[in-house]
């Protein structure tokens, strides 16, 4: 994760500064959380001082975060705050490292729980599909449009019950690693 840092002629920051503000707002944004949550996680440590205006000003780097501030984000995101002020440190590099696998076992986690939805949702349409058949059989007396709809909802259903899976997960696999 790289934080690119646009620095006005007349910014009071220095770079340091100016680093924390772009590791505060990438680091929660890797973690898919509001400034309203990160600012929640903020109290149920102390920090009282800080609004929503404040915090967005911290990450656009317009105003200073305080020491107990800096301490807090530092705790709150497991980093290191030397890791938060230097791009450079062996700390942020390795704070990048533990973005990084964040990302993917979050990614992992979402994907089994996708998985584990995709089996149920196929196992039940394929116990709609034998219902569908057997109301089918006894569906001579059918208005036409109704028998089409029918027909058509068996052929939708088939179709998605015969997916490949593995392959297609393989395709996203690959489509993935490639990109």
């Amino acid at each position: 994760m790289c934080f690119d840092v646009v620095v006005p002629d007349d910014d009071p920051l220095t770079p340091e500064e100016r680093h924390f503000a772009a590791a505060v707002r990438s680091t929660r944004e890797a973690r898919g959380w509001s400034q309203t949550e990160l600012l929640a996680r903020l109290r149920r440590l102390g920090i009282e001082s800080l609004n929503q205006t404040a915090l967005s000003r911290i990450e656009n780097g317009t105003r200073p975060v305080r020491m107990i501030e800096a301490q807090a984000l530092s705790r709150i995101f497991d980093k290191p705050v030397a890791s938060m002020l230097n791009a450079d440190s062996r700390e942020a590099q390795l704070s990048k490292i533990a973005d990084s696998h964040f990302e993917a076992r979050t990614a992992y986690v979402a994907f089994k729980a996708a998985a584990e939805n995709l089996a149920r949702a196929t196992r039940r349409m394929e116990r709609d599909l034998d219902i569908m058949r057997e109301v089918y059989e006894r569906m001579d007396d059918l208005e036409p449009a109704v028998l089409k709809s029918y027909l058509q909802l068996a052929k939708n259903i088939e179709q998605f019950v015969a997916i490949d899976v593995e392959t297609e997960l393989q395709k996203a696999w690959e489509k993935g690693r490639k990109g």
